[in-house]
């Protein structure tokens, strides 16, 4: 059987296999920095981080579709990175306000999801709010101008997405699978209305492997509308149990 990043049971999966459509999308997008040298610090091997220390965060309400009944929120951080000379960007963390997509993406795809007390995706005439509450603790906080100036991406953009998949094992302290992957993730019909006077806080709690980001600066904001995205399958790049490469 070919090793894909699906790794339901397969007597009486919960879920449907891929492909996984989800849309429409909307919301607030930024681009952050760190120092290159911590952001590396934050993507395993073999993918390497972006040499500028980007970072893309995204706090967006999605309307699923294919296999969601239900609409929900999610706040996105991902680092764009190369593999074998193919760009791609690594899923750091995301944090959802409802629990089945949080089951299927991490059971499904590997995807590092996490329940949050809330997340606000507002627009109201050209003001942009996001916000992220974890634990009782606003982790996060933005805010940014929503322009006229428009850019319309029509056609399919497929991304490259990669997950660290890691199942823990019966025997403490091992581990069934680690495995990095990669995934497809194709964009249709994104309009985008550039941002301005961007204001981003981040408080992540001192310990915690994201708190590293509560130093970052935003470089760049822009609110997005997407007709769909499809999430349909991928590879497995590196199985860190079996050491092939």
């Amino acid at each position: 059987m070919a090793e894909t990043p699906y790794s339901m049971p397969l007597c009486m999966p919960e879920y449907s296999s891929p492909p996984y459509r989800l849309g429409p999308l909307e919301g607030a997008n930024f681009l952050c920095t760190l120092p290159p040298k911590v952001l590396a610090s934050l993507v395993p091997e073999p993918l390497a981080a972006n040499p500028e220390g980007m970072l893309w965060i995204y706090a967006v309400h999605i309307a699923a579709a294919k296999p969601l009944p239900q609409p929900y929120h999610e706040l996105g951080i991902f680092v764009p990175v190369v593999c074998d000379g193919q760009p791609g960007l690594f899923a750091l963390a995301l944090f959802l306000d409802e629990s089945l997509p949080i089951t299927i993406g991490r059971e499904v795809w590997g995807f590092p999801k996490r329940y949050a007390d809330s997340i606000v995706v507002e627009r109201e005439d050209d003001r942009c709010n996001s916000r992220l509450v974890h634990n009782g603790l606003t982790l996060m906080e933005a805010r940014f101008r929503a322009t006229e100036k428009e850019t319309q991406l029509s056609d399919a953009q497929p991304s490259r997405v990669y997950t660290r998949r890691v199942i823990p094992s019966w025997q403490a302290g091992e581990r069934s699978v680690d495995q990095l992957v990669a995934l497809n993730w194709v964009s249709s019909n994104e309009t985008r209305f550039e941002g301005e006077q961007a204001e981003i806080t981040v408080a992540f709690p001192a310990g915690s492997q994201l708190s590293v980001l509560n130093k970052m600066r935003c470089v760049k904001s822009w609110y997005s509308e997407t007709e769909s995205c499809t999430l349909d399958g991928g590879e497995v790049v590196r199985d860190f149990l079996r050491k092939t490469f």
